[in-house]
């Protein structure tokens, strides 16, 4: 399948850092095993709206992985199974 795009679409791919890309989601496990790969985001696309829109993120929320985590950055949402860095943490155990 080709994506033909106009000279209006092309902006869409560009990131915040200014250059053109495409944002890729990956998964893995605890032995750094890649499980799932998406591929198909413009770069200016936010890192949370990929997971939010992906077909594993509905198998997280539906509760299908009983004892699973995933790990993510202070731009994920925190979630029961999506855990994220405190931004201010203000005791030891934080």
């Amino acid at each position: 399948m080709y994506l033909l795009l106009g000279v209006d679409d092309i902006e869409i791919f560009r990131n915040r850092k200014s250059y053109m890309s495409i944002n890729v989601q990956t998964m893995s496990d605890a032995n750094l095993l890649i499980t799932d790969l998406v591929a198909r985001w413009p770069g200016s696309t936010h890192d949370s709206t990929i997971h939010q829109n992906s077909q594993r993120h509905r198998v997280f929320e539906s509760g299908a992985y009983n004892v699973a985590y995933l790990l993510g950055d202070s731009g994920y949402p925190l979630k029961s199974h999506l855990l994220t860095p405190y931004l201010n943490p203000s005791t030891h155990g934080e």
